[in-house]
C-alpha cells in the first residue's frame, strides 16, 4: 500500500519572548507548514486541502496579530484584570489589553512548542500522522511529527 502526503501552508504575525533566557519582546511573521500523511480516501485523497485549510486557519487566526503567552510557564506570573493582563517576567512588567493576548497551554514561547501546540490543535480534528513546521525566519524553523 503507497503512502501519500497532502501539504497546506498559513501564516500568522504576532509577538512573543523567551521566559527562559529573558529574550525581550519582539515579533515574527510566522509561517505553519502542515503535511498530513496517510492512504488514499475513496474520493482518491488523503483528505481535502480545504478542510486542513480551515482547521489550520483557525489555529493561526486566533494567534494573528496577537502577544503569545506561554500560560504554562514557571518564569512568568500573569494577573488577569478585567480588561488587561500583567505579565511580570524577571525585572520587567507589561500591561497588555485583553483582547490583544493569546495565551497558550505551553511552557514557554519556543517556536518548537508553538509547533507543538498547533500540532495538538490539529491532532483534536484531523486524524492521522502530521508534521507541523512553524518558521520565524527564513532558516529558523521547528517541527513536530507524530
Amino acid at each position: 500500500m503507497k503512502n501519500y502526503s497532502v501539504k497546506v501552508v498559513d501564516d500568522f504575525s504576532a509577538a512573543h519572548f523567551i521566559p527562559e533566557i529573558t529574550e525581550g519582546l519582539h515579533g515574527h511573521n510566522f509561517k505553519v507548514v502542515v503535511k498530513i500523511f496517510g492512504n488514499l480516501n475513496e474520493n482518491f485523497m488523503v483528505l481535502d486541502f480545504r478542510d486542513i485549510e480551515t482547521v489550520l486557519g483557525e489555529i493561526c487566526s486566533e494567534m494573528d496579530h496577537k502577544i503569545i503567552v506561554p500560560e504554562k510557564s514557571k518564569n512568568i506570573t500573569l494577573k488577569t484584570e478585567e480588561e488587561s493582563i500583567d505579565l511580570v517576567l524577571s525585572d520587567k512588567r507589561y500591561r497588555f489589553p485583553k483582547k490583544d493576548v493569546v495565551l497558550l497551554p505551553i511552557e514557554s514561547n519556543t517556536t518548537e512548542l508553538i509547533a507543538f501546540y498547533i500540532h495538538s490543535r490539529l491532532k483534536e480534528k484531523i486524524k492521522g500522522k502530521i508534521k507541523v513546521t512553524v518558521t520565524e525566519k527564513e532558516n529558523y524553523s521547528a517541527g513536530i511529527v507524530g
